[in-house]
């Protein structure tokens, strides 16, 4: 007998229905409703399918000297300076925090050739696969992002959404295989979990997270198109920010590059922090609110301005009676040299008020938010703010607080200790 024909328990072929039905039952198996696999079409006499070409293959042994003559071209970015256009490339972040939004409104213009975070991104067909959403959510989003899409429905023809899929060894491979002959060329995955095989018994973690991302890249490789995997960070975030990528190195090493948004606490900022293979690290300062990403500037200048927010928040407790440089360290478990800067940076802006106390000169939050004429508005004597002060203060660990308060108490909150709310403070 043939080897790979389905036999019976006596060891001879199956029939026609009883093959049919084994096969049904290993696709159950896999978490597959055979009804749900699209059946092939009638082919026309004389013609036959014309799957998508294979990306010709490169060489793999090459002479240093003709490797150093080799001519080759610059990398090309789907969405320039962030995300390359070819590749397996994971977008990171906190559940809730963002990334689905993030990978619709990237797949919305990449279908149109729109703009996404200040920047136009290529057009491709685009296939997403929002295993996460139901059709209900994804149609207002689309809205959201695009209000006038009911009326333009066709804009967003090359865009196509699946929200059930196999999983990887189960048919996924096959499935985004025939997608890619079929011309789509920008795949989403949201998210990796979602498609991943259930973890080996005999394989190890970091294994398993390899095989993973390497079966996904192994086809954006063999096609030369592009596949985003949406995946979750760790709780703790990390000094380095591709460290906070969820699971063992291997998800991260077999791809080619990860995209990992850090929300800013307490805000709607947050830092898009890029690296990879084949582009160099980069952040970028963005802004999220009610679904919608906006491009606000550099890292440097979201972070800034979300350190001096924490200040402001920790000086409303004090009122007008203010707080010690000490006392804000303390609450915030800030290094001290870093709240002084941030101290003579909103001073300077206006939106704290310093006042010259002893045995330490106080802060809190200015009326008005402005700088007044000729300089800042002090309750007592005329001296003039130095970064010295706040060392001596900070530096003494047995410095003594003010008659307003023990070290880390707060200050009144009643309607003659408190202050409003100041402006959003300039940027430093």
């Amino acid at each position: 007998a043939r080897r790979g024909v389905p036999r019976d328990g006596s060891g001879g072929p199956l029939g026609h229905q009883q093959g049919h039905a084994a096969l049904e039952d290993a696709l159950l198996q896999c978490g597959i409703d055979p009804s749900d696999l699209p059946h092939p079409k009638p082919e026309a006499p004389g013609q036959t399918g014309t799957p998508k070409k294979q990306k010709p293959k490169q060489p793999t042994i090459f002479n240093a000297a003709d490797l150093l003559r080799t001519e080759f071209p610059e990398p090309s970015f789907l969405h320039p300076g962030i995300l390359p256009d070819e590749g397996c490339y994971l977008l990171c972040g906190k559940p809730k925090g963002g990334k689905s939004w993030y990978a619709l409104n990237l797949a919305m213009a990449s279908a149109q050739a729109g703009i996404f975070l200040d920047r136009e991104v290529s057009k491709r067909k685009v296939l997403y696969l929002a295993l996460e959403d139901t059709p209900r959510r994804l149609k207002r989003r689309m809205i959201k992002l695009q209000p006038d899409g009911e009326q333009d429905p066709n804009a967003l023809s090359d865009l196509t959404i699946w929200t059930e899929a196999p999983r990887l060894g189960c048919g996924l491979e096959k499935r985004i295989e025939a997608a890619i002959q079929d011309g789509f060329n920008f795949i989403i995955v949201d998210t990796l979990q979602k498609v991943r095989a259930p973890a080996g018994k005999n394989g190890s973690q970091y294994s398993d997270d390899y095989s993973a991302i390497g079966a996904i890249k192994e086809l954006a490789d063999k096609y030369g198109i592009l596949i985003l995997i949406i995946h979750h960070v760790r709780k703790a975030e990390s000094a380095d920010a591709q460290d906070d990528i969820s699971g063992t190195n291997g998800i991260a090493g077999a791809a080619d590059g990860a995209l990992i948004l850090r929300r800013i606490h307490g805000k709607k900022d947050a830092v898009l922090y890029t690296a990879g293979r084949d582009m160099d690290e980069s952040e970028f300062g963005l802004h999220f609110d009610s679904g919608i990403w906006t491009y606000v500037g550099t890292a440097a200048e979201v972070q800034a301005s979300a350190e001096q927010a924490e200040i402001l928040n920790a000086l409303k407790p004090y009122g007008v009676s203010g707080a010690t440089a000490v006392q804000i360290c303390d609450d915030l478990g800030k290094a001290r040299r870093n709240v002084n800067k941030l101290l003579s940076k909103l001073v300077d802006s206006g939106a704290v008020v310093r006042t010259n106390s002893k045995p330490a000169p106080t802060y809190h939050i200015g009326l008005d938010g402005k700088k007044k004429s000729g300089g800042l508005e002090s309750t007592s004597g005329s001296h003039t703010h130095t970064h010295d002060d706040d060392e001596r203060v900070c530096g003494n660990e047995n410095a003594k607080m003010s008659s307003s308060g023990s070290s880390g108490s707060k200050g009144s909150n009643g309607s003659n200790g408190s202050s409003p709310e100041p402006g959003t403070p300039s940027t430093a």
